[in-house]
């Protein structure tokens, strides 16, 4: 059985926020001191020495009445550490029954009413610093997962030492009500060096005899009705086969079961990134499976009105949540709004966000890409008439998170779109790692650089740190290719030999690109030569002969350039080869049509190692143009285009190149020259596909 199977498609099930960071809302405010009231006619304010109250009403009654109404209240440092502040109420201002449940990361208050009437408000008052009595109530509290940090000493074989722990942490735990025991990860705080208590009740229609299993990383221990039962005890990894899966068999009567859950997560060494993971299961009588949602007790839900303060004064909402999420190379990336709403008034309140990343953003509303494998803290700062304040709180990942996805060039474009709108110099370098992962991927050599000019780095057992230099590398060739070759001959005095063997193939390519493409050096024939010799027995020897025959057709020696290409190729004739240089055309077209430019890159690849000569006779080199124009690689991507117009001056693809031409002269500076290109597009190909593109691009500044 494999959890991360599931998990990486899925981080974290439930804790109405987080999955390793998958939905959610969460929400603080903040008291605004201004006259404007938010209610016309508010209810009698009952509890005299309560400075706040929030309007509570019923959204979802709970099906197991013991359950209770969960009440989730933002804190922004109102109330008192025990909670003993807190009073809900009726409109006329009688106490209703209250558990609190206690505070948890990110400024938030658990509460469970015993019961509130549909279509009826309620008030929780809180502040003051007083301490207001409630009735006693005692809820079946269902499906709780809390969390504390771990001890640096911990016995991983034995339930005592896990609650010893527990008992002896002297943090608050995160925690939240979830939908099932099915998690990967931490939804409150770090991943690793943890502890995880679950406390909640079975319903069971009939009595009968239940097979429990626990898949975990690492230990788990299981308690049912107070007794415990079994577990699964040591350090591992929570990939196991079902026949060696730690579970037992209990006579369960029915109705309520109550179960204790209780994990715990050590430190996870760099190489083996094994998450942490805690399911508890069922045998079923086709396998095993996750006890479902179903089939646990779940507290009812309530809605939150305004926010009031006894004078009647103003207060502001400030919310963050979770859009969206996708995962790339072992990273997770969150696409995140956040805004403060406030009501229309003559001077409002300035925010400034504070992000955990280094981050600052100002302004009323945002968005970001945040990224990691665990929560995050933000910071919100209201300004206003020499008044400040300042509260921060955590965003989490609820379950049924939107995912976005990396074959969806929608999708990408606005996650790079969030990474490029970053000031990539006030970012940490994990963040900045984890955008470039991306970057490196799906944007630009430009976009790369950007942010590889604030990555400090160097690390040349981290693969992605030579991907980034050498696209640096490439973007600064687009513009002064001398340079470049320098900052390349630079590159390889500072890696080590043992790097530059493990990455010969990734260097070589890149020197390759540099001499014929960019510098098109006139003495660089051998040097081709040599890296053909050295690397016989592999693609890069027939791809250093191929661009022997490239520099020739750059420097205008076409006689030479096509003897290069037909020496290359296969002299058996194949009367399918029309056939299949279209069905390469279409699929390299359709490819970038879609975004898909790195499986462009390498369909055209394949092409040209197949048949070299197809330079001369199809639209390769417009392809090859379009390809290099997706990455930022404009001089390259204009020597290209011109070089088509020489050798095919006569094909029907002209007409689309000088569509392109026009782009690579317009991102290079020349837009007055672009425009007149796309102008007489336009006027000459009116009815071309191309045409009411041409003119959108005329139009722009």
């Amino acid at each position: 059985m494999n959890f991360f199977s599931y998990t990486k498609a899925r981080r974290h099930e439930g804790a109405k926020g987080k999955a390793a960071l998958i939905q959610g809302a969460l929400v603080f405010l903040f008291c605004i001191f201004s006259a404007t009231g938010v209610f016309a006619a508010p209810p009698p304010w009952t509890v005299a020495d309560a400075p706040f109250r929030v309007v509570v009403r019923l959204l979802k009654a709970p099906e197991v009445p013991d359950a209770g109404v969960e009440i989730n209240v933002p804190e922004f440092g109102q109330t008192r550490a025990d909670l003993s502040d807190l009073l809900l109420t009726d409109r006329d201002g009688t106490p209703q029954p209250l558990a609190r449940i206690g505070r948890r990361t990110g400024g938030r208050i658990l509460l469970l009413a015993q019961k509130l009437e549909p279509d009826t408000p309620y008030f929780l008052y809180f502040g003051g610093n007083k301490q207001r009595a409630i009735p006693d109530w005692t809820p079946k509290v269902s499906l709780l997962m809390e969390t504390r940090p771990a001890p640096s000493i911990l016995n991983f074989d034995s339930l005592q030492s896990l609650k010893n722990a527990w008992a002896q942490s002297q943090e608050a735990p995160g925690g939240g009500f979830v939908s099932m025991i099915y998690q990967g990860g931490n939804p409150f705080g770090p991943n690793m060096n943890f502890l995880t208590h679950y406390t909640g009740y079975l319903r069971l229609p009939k009595a009968r005899e239940i097979t429990f299993y626990t898949l975990s990383s690492d230990c788990s221990f299981v308690v049912i009705n107070d007794q415990e039962q079994f577990g699964w005890p040591g350090r591992h990894s929570p990939s196991i086969s079902p026949t060696a899966l730690s579970k037992k068999t209990v006579q369960c009567a029915e109705g309520l079961v109550k179960i204790d859950y209780y994990a715990a997560k050590g430190e996870i060494p760099p190489e083996e990134r094994l998450e942490a993971a805690t399911v508890f299961g069922w045998q079923k009588e086709i396998g095993f499976e996750a006890i479902p949602r179903e089939a646990w007790v779940h507290p009812g839900s309530s809605q939150l009105g305004g926010i009031q303060s006894a004078d009647n004064r103003t207060v502001p909402l400030v919310n963050a949540h979770v859009d969206s999420f996708v995962g790339y190379a072992g990273q997770w990336y969150y696409e995140t709004k956040f805004e403060v709403r406030q009501p229309p008034q003559p001077v409002p309140w300035e925010a400034t966000w504070t992000f955990e990343d280094g981050a600052t953003v100002t302004g009323s509303s945002g968005v970001r890409l945040l990224t990691g494998r665990e929560g995050q803290t933000l910071q919100c700062t209201l300004t206003r008439d020499g008044a400040t304040l300042t509260e921060p709180f955590r965003i989490d990942v609820p379950d049924r998170l939107q995912r976005a996805s990396i074959n969806d060039p929608n999708d990408v474009n606005r996650y790079l779109a969030m990474i490029l709108a970053e000031d990539a110099s006030k970012l940490t370098p994990e963040a900045i790692r984890a955008r470039l992962l991306l970057l490196c991927e799906f944007g630009s050599d430009q976009n790369v650089a950007k942010y590889a000019a604030n990555w400090v780095e160097r690390n040349q057992n981290d693969v992605l740190w030579l991907t980034v230099r050498l696209a640096a590398i490439r973007s600064r060739a687009q513009s002064d290719p001398v340079q470049a070759r320098q900052e390349f001959m630079n590159l390889l005095q500072f890696l080590e030999p043992v790097t530059q063997k493990i990455y010969a193939t990734e260097l070589a390519t890149a020197e390759i690109d540099l001499l014929v493409f960019c510098l098109r050096d006139a003495d660089a024939f051998g040097r081709l030569g040599q890296i053909s010799w050295l690397n016989s027995g592999n693609d890069l020897n027939r791809i250093a002969k191929i661009r022997i025959g490239d520099l020739h057709r750059l420097l205008g020696h076409y006689p030479e350039a096509a003897t290069q290409y037909q020496n290359l190729g296969s002299k058996a004739k194949d009367p399918a080869l029309p056939v299949k240089d279209s069905a390469a055309s279409i699929a390299i077209r359709d490819l970038l049509d879609k975004g898909f430019n790195k499986d462009a890159q390498t369909k055209l690849t394949e092409w040209e190692l197949r048949r070299p000569m197809v330079k001369f006779d199809s639209d390769f080199l417009l392809l090859r143009a379009r390809t290099l124009m997706a990455f930022g690689r404009w001089n390259e991507a204009q020597a290209e285009l011109e070089s088509f117009q020489k050798v095919q001056p006569d094909s029907p693809y002209q007409i689309e190149a000088q569509f392109q031409l026009a782009r690579v002269l317009y991102e290079k500076g020349s837009k007055e020259e672009a425009r007149k290109l796309w102008n007489a597009f336009a006027k000459d190909y009116p009815k071309h596909p191309l045409s009411p593109q041409a003119l959108e691009w005329a139009a722009k500044p």
